[in-house]
Protein backbone atom coordinates (compact mmCIF):
# COMPACT_ATOMS: atom_id res chain seq x y z
CA UNK A 1 0.00 0.00 0.00
CA UNK A 2 1.71 3.38 -1.47
CA UNK A 3 -0.98 5.67 0.75
CA UNK A 4 0.11 7.27 4.44
CA UNK A 5 -1.64 9.33 6.68
CA UNK A 6 1.05 11.95 7.37
CA UNK A 7 0.56 15.10 5.47
CA UNK A 8 2.89 15.60 2.87
CA UNK A 9 6.24 18.68 3.92
CA UNK A 10 5.41 20.00 0.80
CA UNK A 11 2.35 20.97 -1.56
CA UNK A 12 1.10 18.24 -3.87
CA UNK A 13 0.48 19.18 -7.64
CA UNK A 14 -1.43 16.76 -9.90
CA UNK A 15 -3.71 17.52 -12.61
CA UNK A 16 -6.82 16.12 -14.14
CA UNK A 17 -5.78 15.63 -18.18
CA UNK A 18 -8.56 16.31 -20.46
CA UNK A 19 -8.94 12.35 -21.08
CA UNK A 20 -10.18 11.74 -17.84
CA UNK A 21 -12.98 14.18 -17.88
CA UNK A 22 -16.42 11.78 -18.45
CA UNK A 23 -20.20 12.67 -18.53
CA UNK A 24 -21.78 11.88 -15.04
CA UNK A 25 -23.64 8.89 -16.28
CA UNK A 26 -20.48 7.73 -18.18
CA UNK A 27 -18.51 4.99 -16.87
CA UNK A 28 -15.45 4.77 -14.81
CA UNK A 29 -12.01 2.27 -16.14
CA UNK A 30 -11.09 0.36 -13.41
CA UNK A 31 -8.44 -1.79 -14.40
CA UNK A 32 -7.52 -3.92 -11.45
CA UNK A 33 -3.88 -4.97 -12.49
CA UNK A 34 -3.12 -1.15 -11.96
CA UNK A 35 -5.20 -0.60 -8.82
CA UNK A 36 -6.52 -2.57 -5.80
CA UNK A 37 -7.76 1.08 -4.14
CA UNK A 38 -9.91 2.81 -6.09
CA UNK A 39 -11.07 5.86 -4.58
CA UNK A 40 -13.33 8.78 -4.88
CA UNK A 41 -14.65 11.78 -3.79
CA UNK A 42 -17.28 14.60 -4.54
CA UNK A 43 -15.82 17.89 -5.09
CA UNK A 44 -16.59 21.09 -6.43
CA UNK A 45 -15.77 22.17 -9.93
CA UNK A 46 -14.78 26.22 -10.15
CA UNK A 47 -15.13 27.14 -13.61
CA UNK A 48 -13.28 30.39 -14.26
CA UNK A 49 -14.83 32.94 -16.00
CA UNK A 50 -11.94 35.31 -17.10
CA UNK A 51 -7.99 35.05 -16.46
CA UNK A 52 -6.66 35.76 -13.38
CA UNK A 53 -3.14 35.63 -11.86
CA UNK A 54 -1.90 37.37 -8.89
CA UNK A 55 -5.34 38.22 -7.65
CA UNK A 56 -5.66 38.67 -4.00
CA UNK A 57 -8.18 36.40 -1.85
CA UNK A 58 -10.58 38.52 -1.26
CA UNK A 59 -11.10 39.23 -5.06
CA UNK A 60 -11.09 35.94 -6.53
CA UNK A 61 -14.82 34.53 -6.54
CA UNK A 62 -14.92 38.08 -9.45
CA UNK A 63 -13.27 35.58 -11.54
CA UNK A 64 -15.34 32.68 -11.14
CA UNK A 65 -17.85 31.81 -14.19
CA UNK A 66 -19.50 28.85 -12.46
CA UNK A 67 -19.38 25.50 -10.39
CA UNK A 68 -19.84 22.36 -11.28
CA UNK A 69 -19.78 19.25 -9.64
CA UNK A 70 -16.71 16.70 -10.32
CA UNK A 71 -15.96 13.12 -8.97
CA UNK A 72 -12.32 13.13 -8.02
CA UNK A 73 -11.15 8.90 -8.56
CA UNK A 74 -7.70 7.93 -7.37
CA UNK A 75 -5.74 5.58 -7.44
CA UNK A 76 -4.87 5.39 -4.05
CA UNK A 77 -2.12 2.61 -4.23
CA UNK A 78 -0.48 4.56 -7.06
CA UNK A 79 0.90 7.69 -5.39
CA UNK A 80 4.68 7.69 -5.84
CA UNK A 81 7.17 9.43 -4.00
CA UNK A 82 4.45 12.87 -3.95
CA UNK A 83 3.68 12.29 -7.62
CA UNK A 84 -0.24 11.85 -7.72
CA UNK A 85 -0.50 12.45 -11.57
CA UNK A 86 -0.64 8.80 -12.27
CA UNK A 87 -3.00 8.01 -9.40
CA UNK A 88 -5.44 10.91 -10.42
CA UNK A 89 -4.48 11.39 -14.37
CA UNK A 90 -5.88 8.59 -15.62
CA UNK A 91 -8.56 8.37 -18.64
CA UNK A 92 -12.02 8.58 -17.29
CA UNK A 93 -11.10 9.74 -13.25
CA UNK A 94 -12.89 13.25 -13.44
CA UNK A 95 -16.41 12.36 -14.23
CA UNK A 96 -17.90 16.07 -14.64
CA UNK A 97 -21.50 17.63 -14.32
CA UNK A 98 -24.23 16.93 -15.05
CA UNK A 99 -24.80 20.68 -15.45
CA UNK A 100 -23.10 24.49 -13.99
CA UNK A 101 -24.33 26.94 -12.19
CA UNK A 102 -23.68 30.16 -12.41
CA UNK A 103 -21.65 32.07 -9.97
CA UNK A 104 -24.58 34.54 -9.24
CA UNK A 105 -27.01 31.52 -8.14
CA UNK A 106 -24.24 30.67 -5.71
CA UNK A 107 -23.24 33.78 -3.47
CA UNK A 108 -20.89 31.64 -1.51
CA UNK A 109 -19.88 28.20 -2.29
CA UNK A 110 -18.48 27.61 1.26
CA UNK A 111 -21.87 26.51 2.28
CA UNK A 112 -22.64 24.13 -0.03
CA UNK A 113 -23.01 20.56 0.73
CA UNK A 114 -22.03 18.15 -1.44
CA UNK A 115 -23.00 14.86 -1.45
CA UNK A 116 -22.40 11.38 -3.06
CA UNK A 117 -23.89 8.28 -3.77
CA UNK A 118 -21.88 5.20 -5.10
CA UNK A 119 -23.90 2.68 -7.58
Amino acid sequence: MDTSKELPKEPVIFSKPPTTVIGPGDAIEHNAQITQQLDWEVELAVIMGTRAKGVAAKDALNYVFGYSLMIDMSARDCRRAGQWIYSKGQDTYAPFGPCIVTADEIPDPHTLDLSLKVN
